[in-house]
């Protein structure tokens, strides 16, 4: 209100994201404290929602997810539809940034996310290692194997396995054991990749997220080739947390 006409596009977007950082673990008592707030919030980003530029689109969705603020669902549903028909101005950021979002908050949108795969899979080349796996492990956290977008995301991973770092590999490892997809050689270099950067994993990063559905074992054999990650990831299973994976950890 303070603001009035001065505050745009990109403020909206903006403030999303930054009420998400700021609710830090008190997601919950952190909406209802500002629960005013945010509803004038969400009705300003829903009468601008014509206008808004597809990277204000990505932000706020990831901002709503990153705040956990439930009344705002409907308006992450109204952005993914304003999405798919504006599909081919995403960056691969934005592609990402958009799936980690639905997958953050559960929202098993298949036009939304076919139209993801769909342009992640022709943009493929001009993922870094951080848009792959979160691309990975977004869907694979919603349970949506989309065959041509793995096979993509396995190829061009191995093509960039030496720029990973241990939460890419940890990531993408878990990406894909959680949906079963074979595929031996992406594991074999993530297992070399992993052996060259050991010493960078922490305890909870040492494949922590396989805790969600209990994969540890599964990884240890997957990585079979490596003694020395084997050992680490069943020498991580008594700090594994025995609950599953919340969507912050996505």
């Amino acid at each position: 209100k303070r603001h009035g006409s001065s505050f745009d596009l990109v403020n909206l977007s903006t403030t999303w994201h930054r009420a998400g950082k700021l609710s830090g673990d008190r997601e919950r008592a952190f909406s209802v404290e500002n629960e005013r707030t945010l509803s004038q919030l969400q009705q300003e980003t829903e009468s601008a929602l014509p206008r808004l530029e597809v990277r204000n689109i990505a932000n706020t969705c990831h901002g709503i997810a990153l705040l956990g603020y439930e009344p705002a669902h409907a308006l992450v549903h109204q952005l993914g539809t304003a999405a798919i028909p504006r599909i081919d101005e995403f960056t691969p950021q934005g592609l990402a940034t958009t799936a980690c979002a639905f997958a953050m908050l559960g929202i098993r949108e298949h036009q939304v996310l076919e139209a993801v795969a769909r342009k992640s899979v022709q943009h493929i080349g001009e993922f870094n290692p951080q848009n792959l796996a979160t691309t990975a492990l977004a869907f694979a956290t919603l349970g949506i194997p989309a065959p041509r977008l793995f096979q993509a995301i396995a190829r061009k991973s191995q093509q960039r396995i030496g720029n990973f770092k241990p939460h890419h590999l940890a990531d993408t490892a878990l990406a894909f054991a959680k949906l079963g997809i074979d595929a031996p050689l992406l594991f074999q270099a993530i297992a070399h990749r992993s052996e060259q950067c050991i010493g960078g994993f922490k305890k909870r990063e040492w494949f922590a997220r396989a805790s969600q559905a209990h994969k540890a074992e599964l990884l240890a054999d997957l990585l079979s080739d490596s003694d020395n990650i084997v050992k680490g990831v069943r020498g991580l299973v008594p700090f594994l947390p025995s609950a599953s994976m919340t969507a912050r950890e996505v």
